[in-house]
């Protein structure tokens, strides 16, 4: 199934009509907006409703994992396989208190012990990178490595270092499959990054090493398929300690927006 599977039904709505009715527009500017929002996504409905979000999308090892850690602060598990199997949705929240719980959110069938998985952080989040393998591998578990599920892992953090705003953190990009992994994968990511990035109400953050040519990146043709004016795409540029020698200038012209011209830029 093309883009981003359908939920199943029935499933239970927290959200009433009456209860958005009865919010006033002083109600929905003095945050109330965000929660609606989170609670939205929560019950599965930004498959027919529209909620912004920030989608990071890059290679297989293209570095995403460090832009989001350094956006977010969490650490984010990092290796040169297939590190992320499943959608990761991160949605953080400015607040006085220190929290942070992990849970799972499905769309095919779970066991009643997914279901369950629950997890509270430390109050340093230092336990954030071994939480998530332990959801990932509940998640893909009686799978091979190069497995990938559209159920999601969830990550609802709040504290005072935090902003608002919602992450969402999707496997990366494979070319090719190894010996006894199904082609399948190549399509299956595709379609899962595909799904979450046409939303209109989508920022996407499109990660390039700046050791690959650009002209070679499947992501930025994902990316301008989806936004044709490039009007909600923001390059992202890593790995500057791997430029080619001689390539330096290429890659400069390329974060000066000179090259893959988008309107928010390359950073």
């Amino acid at each position: 199934q093309a883009g981003r599977p359908t939920p199943r039904f029935p499933f239970h709505v927290s959200l009433s009509f009456s209860e958005v009715s009865a919010m006033s527009c002083s109600d929905l500017v003095h945050g109330t907006s965000k929660e609606i929002v989170d609670r939205l996504r929560a019950n599965r409905l930004d498959k027919f409703i529209k909620l912004p979000a920030i989608v990071v999308g890059g290679d297989t090892s293209s570095g995403k994992s460090s832009l989001l850690t350094a956006i977010s602060g969490l650490q984010f598990p990092s290796n040169s396989g297939l590190t992320t199997r499943c959608p990761t949705e991160v949605i953080l929240t400015h607040s006085k208190t220190k929290s942070a719980v992990v849970t799972l959110q499905y769309f095919d069938g779970m066991s009643e012990e997914q279901r369950s998985f629950r997890r509270e952080l430390r109050e340093d989040r230092s336990d954030f990178a071994h939480v998530i393998t332990e959801a990932t591998n509940l998640l893909t578990r009686g799978h091979d490595a190069s497995y990938i599920t559209p159920n999601s892992i969830v990550v609802k953090a709040q504290g005072p270092d935090f902003g608002d705003l919602t992450l969402i953190d999707l496997p990366g990009l494979v070319a090719a499959t190894g010996h006894n992994e199904s082609r399948e994968i190549i399509t299956q990511i595709r379609s899962m990054i595909d799904g979450y990035m046409r939303s209109s109400r989508t920022v996407i953050l499109c990660v390039l090493p700046a050791n690959n040519d650009f002209h070679n990146s499947a992501i930025l043709t994902m990316a301008k398929d989806c936004d044709p004016e490039g009007v909600r795409t923001l390059g992202i540029v890593t790995k500057p300690d791997l430029v080619d020698k001689g390539s330096e200038g290429e890659v400069l012209k390329l974060a000066g927006n000179e090259k893959a011209q988008l309107e928010l830029g390359w950073h």
